[in-house]
């Protein structure tokens, strides 16, 4: 007989992660929890034995509780190596994600990208940080955006709300006030280091630099994988004195975040769906009708107050679009410091 490590590598990065992100006086990290000591049937209500079975001998790899008593489950952890991709391992990842919706116990599926250090920040970091400012901030915000509704005339809000401005959406006023941290560090270093500009670099510093560097949006949805949500942004760097065509770099970056759960094996997705103006029949459109319903029904979009894919995958685009850049002038600066053999004359 011998002990057993129970973490492996990354699920320890994991573990410390969300330790060193959730207050120890209001939060406490369980490892190895056993599902059925996390959720439970309501009383009278009988499972399949599949599901049953799969409750009693499961585990989840992390599980979140208020440091009260009783312990109430917050939200659950899974730690997806590269063994998740075996079809085994995706039918029992799929049981455990339709036993916590069934719980309404959300649950965050994170990869090794999501635990790669940027700028000494994860995007497990990140989804922590929001999910506890969200508590602290919606509050305030959501009484600054009834402030502004009641300032303006009927006609006016009625046309905000018709047209859905984000003025009036709190989860986006959010996002603008939580980029992904490394961002400012980044720009800074642009600024300070390689006299690189950004639209947001005050005027009197930007009238000291010759470059000026800009992140626009390039194009957002659903990747091949479609449980994820894709963000590109493109990075275009030009020099201030010159035209809007006149780019001296440019780059694309993407991020990927996981948007949706499924709860049932082999849901359809689109490609497989044909539109209702291919049908020839009544039955067709029936028939389409409840593939789509049966897709529907089976994407679980596990809800934590503050954490929106959407947002982070944008966010962490916009991050890598900006790193681009910097990558880009680190690049250039060692060539000035040691220009190629045979190079022309410099200075």
């Amino acid at each position: 007989m011998k002990k057993r490590k129970l973490l492996t590598w990354s699920e320890a990065k994991v573990d410390k992660i969300l330790r060193r992100r959730l207050p120890s006086s209001t939060y406490r990290v369980l490892v190895a929890v056993r599902l059925g000591d996390a959720i439970g049937t309501d009383p009278g209500e009988q499972l399949p034995d599949a599901e049953f079975q799969f409750l009693t001998r499961a585990h989840l790899d992390f599980l979140i509780v208020k440091n009260s008593y009783p312990s109430e489950p917050v939200v659950a952890v899974e730690f997806d190596g590269p063994h998740h991709d075996d079809p085994v391992q995706v039918s029992r990842d799929v049981l455990k994600n339709r036993l916590c919706q069934k719980s309404d116990l959300p649950l965050i599926r994170i990869r090794g990208p999501e635990i790669e250090e940027h700028d000494q920040v994860t995007v497990l970091d990140y989804i922590i940080d929001r999910f506890l400012a969200w508590q602290r901030e919606s509050p305030g915000i959501m009484e600054e955006i009834r402030d502004y509704a009641a300032s303006l005339d009927p006609v006016h809000l009625d046309q905000l709300i018709a047209d859905s401005d984000p003025s009036l959406d709190p989860s986006f006023e959010f996002s603008l006030r939580h980029p992904f941290p490394g961002t400012q560090k980044v720009k800074a270093r642009l600024l300070n280091r390689y006299g690189i500009a950004t639209l947001d670099t005050p005027p009197r510093l930007r009238s000291k630099t010759l470059l000026l560097c800009d992140v626009e949006w390039e194009a957002q949805g659903l990747r091949n994988d479609e449980q994820f949500y894709t963000a590109s942004r493109k990075a275009i760097v030009k020099r201030l004195d010159a035209s809007a065509d006149d780019i001296v770099f440019s780059a694309v970056r993407s991020a990927s975040i996981r948007s949706w759960l499924p709860t049932d094996i082999d849901i359809p997705s689109p490609p497989d769906l044909p539109s209702v103006f291919e049908c020839r029949s009544a039955q067709e459109v029936n028939e389409i009708g409840d593939l789509w319903l049966r897709r529907i029904n089976n994407m679980w979009f596990p809800s934590l107050p503050g954490v929106s894919a959407w947002d982070i995958a944008e966010n962490l685009a916009e991050y890598l679009a900006f790193r681009a850049v910097e990558d880009w002038a680190v690049g250039v600066a060692n060539i000035r410091k040691n220009p190629p053999a045979g190079g022309p004359p410099t200075g």
